[in-house]
C-alpha cells in the first residue's frame, strides 16, 4: 500500500503503478527525443554528384554540371516532366556553406577572450 496524491490509501497493482515511478508532470517520457535521421543516402549522392567525368567532347566536368546542362537542354525543348523533382533533389545536395569570420567577428571574439581573462585574473587575486 502506498499513499495517493490526495493522501488517501492507494492500491498498487495491475495498471496502477506506484506513485514514485510514474511519469512526472511537465517532464517528457523521452527526454532525448527521436534520433536524427541518417543522411547516409544524401552523403552518398552528394559525393557522386561531385565526381568529375569526361564528356564526349573531352571536357572534364562534375556530374552536377552534366545533370544541369541536360536539364537546361530538356527544359528549353519543353520536356519538363521529371525535372522539377530532380532539380529539387539537386538543390538539397548543395554543399553547406562554411562559416567565414569577418573582421567584426574577430574583434568581438578578441574582446570576449580579454573579458574572460580579466575575470579569471580577478578571481586569482581574490584566492590569494
Amino acid at each position: 500500500m502506498s499513499a495517493d496524491d490526495e493522501g488517501g490509501p492507494y492500491e498498487v497493482g495491475f495498471c496502477r503503478p506506484p506513485t514514485h515511478s510514474r511519469f512526472k508532470k511537465g517532464r517528457s517520457g523521452n527526454p532525448n527525443g527521436r534520433p536524427r535521421k541518417t543522411t547516409a543516402v544524401k552523403d552518398g549522392l552528394r559525393s557522386l554528384v561531385e565526381q568529375k567525368v569526361t564528356t564526349s567532347s573531352g571536357k572534364r566536368v562534375t556530374v552536377r554540371e552534366v545533370i544541369l546542362n541536360q536539364a537546361i537542354k530538356d527544359l528549353s525543348q519543353g520536356k519538363i516532366k521529371q525535372w522539377p523533382s530532380v532539380l529539387t533533389l539537386m538543390e538539397s545536395l548543395e554543399p553547406k556553406e562554411k562559416f567565414v569570420a569577418t573582421d567584426r567577428d574577430l574583434g568581438r571574439f578578441a574582446r570576449l577572450v580579454e573579458s574572460i581573462r580579466g575575470e579569471a585574473s580577478d578571481l586569482d587575486k581574490e584566492d590569494e
